[in-house]
């Protein structure tokens, strides 16, 4: 640990706000300005004071100076300096000074050492009061009361000051944090929903275009001509949606939304979309399995990132299981095509469809397996039944 981290832990148990950069510059000039006077003052005039009283004067005044860098430290010396003033026969402007300083302490140090430093001045100003040689009366005591009171209305109103600035600036970064975690929140929607159109619609009328090119048969070019103008015209119903969402925020509760579609709903339309494309779809599941919503919409995404796969890049299957069981306190949702290997549809894989049904079912506290076995490709989603 640097001796930095070792002060900035030691300010942090004993409740200590340093003084900052500026306000450091400014007490050490004043405390050089307060030395070169006091020197020119004793060079230019017969004093009468002893060595030992003009030492603790010094004392006094460098001891001011400790704030800028160990407040704690300043105020015992601080303290000692005006009991030791107030030993040898006392002088009136250590308590002066003492009281002076009293703001000082308010901004940097903490309540009980604030109020023991006080007793300190209170203490050896009565003493100073009651004794009789030294000259301070009712009035001059009151004098210096009063200074200390000013002083320390002044320091605690700087320390409340400091106080505020830091929670305002705390406050307006929390708030940027969570906008920024809106925003992305947001972006990864969009970029969701985008993802939902381009890899699935659009997936769709590539497919079928491919299809027209390869065939002559009347029946199955008008089955792939429906599909890409039903693809299409979906695609475009998403997109003004989204614009719709980008300019007004609706609730993501919005039944249209492919990240909201129901699991049956997923089912049916995925089940359309591959037997058009001539693959034929096996569907298990249990008939009075009840699932949350966010399991519904989980497995929903899975259903439809696993078809659309199935289209883009298993070329040759014939035979999609579509299977739902329970196991133990949760459901595994398998999805399984009969492709043969190193066939592709020819279009790009872009990854992000995995990734994403994997930290949607993370989320849940569930897991995801995609690999491809001798027999075709296999999803495998396991989920808790309740999320």
């Amino acid at each position: 640990m640097t001796p930095a981290e070792t002060t900035s832990r030691w300010h942090a148990r004993a409740h200590v706000e340093p003084l900052g950069r500026s306000a450091r510059v400014w007490l050490l000039v004043l405390v050089f300005a307060v030395l070169v006077a006091d020197s020119v003052v004793r060079a230019v005039s017969p004093s009468d004071q002893s060595v030992l009283r003009a030492a603790l004067g010094t004392f006094l005044t460098l001891s001011a100076g400790l704030f800028a860098w160990r407040p704690l430290v300043a105020t015992a010396m601080l303290s000692f300096g005006i009991v030791a003033a107030t030993a040898v026969g006392g002088t009136i402007e250590s308590l002066i000074a003492g009281a002076t300083v009293l703001g000082l302490v308010a901004v940097t140090c903490s309540g009980s050492v604030v109020t023991a430093y006080s007793a300190v001045i209170l203490a050896c100003l009565i003493t100073e009061l009651v004794r009789s040689p030294s000259g301070l009366d009712a009035g001059g005591a009151a004098v210096i009361a009063l200074v200390a009171l000013t002083s320390y209305v002044v320091g605690v109103g700087v320390r409340e000051q400091r106080e505020r600035s830091r929670s305002l600036a705390r406050r307006l970064h929390a708030d940027s944090e969570a906008l920024q975690n809106q925003l992305k929140a947001e972006r990864r929607r969009i970029a969701d929903e985008l993802h939902d159109i381009v890899a699935h619609e659009l997936t769709i009328v590539a497919m079928h275009a491919r299809v027209l090119d390869r065939t002559t048969d009347p029946e199955v070019r008008h089955r792939s001509q429906k599909a890409i103008t039903d693809a299409s015209t979906q695609a475009l119903a998403d997109i003004r949606r989204m614009l719709g969402v980008a300019r007004d925020q609706p609730s993501d509760d919005d039944p249209s939304s492919p990240l909201t579609q129901s699991f049956e709903s997923a089912l049916a339309t995925t089940t359309r979309d591959l037997e058009d494309a001539g693959i034929s779809v096996r569907v298990e599941r249990p008939a009075d399995l009840e699932l949350s919503r966010s399991v519904a919409v989980a497995l929903a995404h899975v259903v439809r990132e696993s078809s659309v796969n199935v289209l883009k890049h298993a070329t040759g299957a014939r035979t999609v299981t579509i299977s739902l069981s329970v196991q133990g306190e949760g459901v595994v949702l398998t999805v399984h095509d009969d492709s043969p290997p190193a066939r592709s549809a020819g279009l790009p894989p872009s990854g992000y469809g995995l990734r994403r049904m994997e930290e949607r079912l993370r989320a849940l506290a569930g897991s995801l397996r995609a690999e491809r076995r001798d027999d075709g490709w296999w999803v495998v989603a396991s989920l808790p039944t309740q999320r």
